[in-house]
């Protein structure tokens, strides 16, 4: 509703003969007679909505006279009352406004009456022609094919290379470990596992890479949510001079650093899945191990500067002034098209998928300064407790990343099917397509390890002048530790 805007409307000659005109103006709104016809009454409020910026909406007058016209049709012909024509209509209206403007009665005037109907029972189709552009860098086609895309590699790999794991443990004494996994699986089989495991680098490196990015873009995202919000907050605590200062601030939005935020953890699980699941013999394990430090930081600075930006928005919840700083129309939307219990639910999925991310993180701590304790090395217990460890970590990273994934799908499309053929998350933007070829080097190294074989795969890999050297038998202790496990880098 208009709530508290101070607005003007342009008054014609018609608005003066309305005084010594009254017999067809309706006695009560209780004759009007809306019908179940929602496009007009959609396209005469969300006209109003988006001509609020920046001096007060406009109604359109086609759409106001017909919408009151059909409205009113009934009591006309039952009182034998002649139609009044279309000046007198728009005066009426403006003048029923303006009146009770002046009584401060505003939800009490015919537009106020005529937006309740509007926004109970035409509230999709209203919204639809709302000019929402979305949230396209974090929940566009292509950011939602490269997550998609993601999850399925990150689950085969976790897959295979689980499975792997469990055959090395039942050839561990065997002399000839890689002949003997060769001979007793199929070839096929045994070039996909090989495959897995020499395109893993690439794909941690590349995932890692990708969540840091998201992390930053979310905590910048936030900031700006954090900064317009004590801005506007500000600007409104001053009730004398708050309408002109409006111009220079802008209504900040809570659905962008909500999605920005779940976009940041989705991209956290796959990485933690291919960390945990990723054997010893990877190289540069304290390199990674100071990347995860990097990414815990960042990931703790986001949470706080995103409740920090929540918080400060939610305050203005209700403040119908904001529309008149609402230059591209996303405050009206969220206001009037999304519930609060919507927010609410996605601020709490976000708290316990961040919850869930913390507390794998502070288990592998745990373990990896137990694991630092040569004595425990050694310790049938803590032996079992790790190899527990090292199935549970990569399972549940997989499975908070799938839940993340199903959470950011439902409420996409839940928001994304209140809005019109503005909403950008429909379309393909240049950013989109750069998140998507972040993997396609994975994909390309895979199946060129795939066809050729690891060892053809990493020869290639490396300049002129250096060469592979195939280990065959690993080490035991890898076999019994693997994964997840900082001893010093090999490179």
């Amino acid at each position: 509703m208009s709530g508290n805007v101070s607005l003007t409307y342009p008054l014609t000659s018609a608005l003066q003969r309305v005084a010594y005109n009254r017999t067809w103006i309706p006695p009560n709104l209780n004759v009007l007679n809306l019908s179940s016809d929602c496009a007009y009454p959609s396209i005469w409020l969300a006209h109003y909505f988006r001509t609020i910026f920046p001096n007060g909406g406009n109604y359109p007058a086609q759409a106001t006279t017909v919408l009151l016209s059909n409205a009113y049709r009934q009591y006309w012909n039952s009182s034998n009352i002649r139609r009044p024509n279309e000046a007198q209509i728009m005066a009426w209206f403006y003048e029923d406004l303006l009146a009770n403007q002046r009584r401060n009665t505003t939800n009490r005037s015919i537009g106020a009456f005529l937006q309740t109907h509007v926004l109970r029972n035409c509230r999709d189709e209203f919204c639809s022609r709302l000019p929402w552009q979305g949230n396209s860098d974090q929940a566009g086609r292509g950011m939602l094919l490269t997550y998609c895309a993601q999850a399925v590699m990150v689950t085969i790999y976790v897959a295979i290379l689980l499975f792997a794991r469990a055959s090395r443990r039942s050839m561990i004494e065997l002399p000839e470990y890689y002949e003997q996994e060769k001979e007793t699986t199929h070839p096929f089989l045994h070039r996909i596992r090989q495959a897995v495991r020499n395109t893993l680098r690439i794909f941690l490196d590349g995932s890692l890479l990708f969540c840091i990015a998201m992390v930053i873009a979310a905590i910048v995202g936030s900031s700006l949510t954090l900064r317009e919000s004590r801005a506007a907050l500000k600007v409104l605590g001053n009730e004398e001079t708050y309408r002109n200062a409006l111009q220079s601030v802008k209504a900040p939005t809570k659905s962008s650093p909500l999605f920005s935020s779940l976009a940041a953890l989705l991209s956290i699980f796959p990485a933690m899945a291919l960390h945990s699941i990723a054997p010893k013999v990877l190289r540069r394990e304290t390199y990674r191990n100071y990347v995860w430090v990097l990414v815990a930081c960042l990931t703790a600075v986001m949470m706080i500067v995103t409740e920090l930006g929540i918080t400060e928005a939610e305050k203005l919840d209700g403040q119908s002034q904001l529309l008149l700083a609402d230059v591209e129309g996303q405050y009206a939307f969220e206001t009037r098209c999304l519930r609060s219990t919507e927010f609410k639910d996605l601020k709490l999925a976000l708290r316990i998928l961040f919850a869930i991310r913390g507390g794998l993180t502070l288990l592998y701590l745990i373990f990896l300064a137990l694991w630092s304790k040569t004595r425990l090395r050694t310790n049938r217990a803590f032996i079992l407790m790790r190899r527990v460890w090292n199935i549970t970590a990569p399972v549940s990273s997989v499975l908070g990343m799938w839940c993340t994934l199903a959470i950011f799908w439902y409420f996409r499309n839940k928001i994304g099917s209140r809005s019109g053929e503005t909403n950008k998350d429909h379309e393909w933007t240049f950013g989109q397509i750069i998140a998507i070829s972040t993997f396609a080097p994975v994909v390309v190294e895979l199946a060129f390890s795939w066809k050729q074989g690891a060892r053809k795969a990493n020869e290639t890999a490396l300049n002129k002048g250096f060469e592979v050297v195939w280990e065959k038998q690993p080490e035991k202790e890898t076999i019994e530790h693997p994964a997840s496990e900082s001893s010093g880098d090999k490179a």
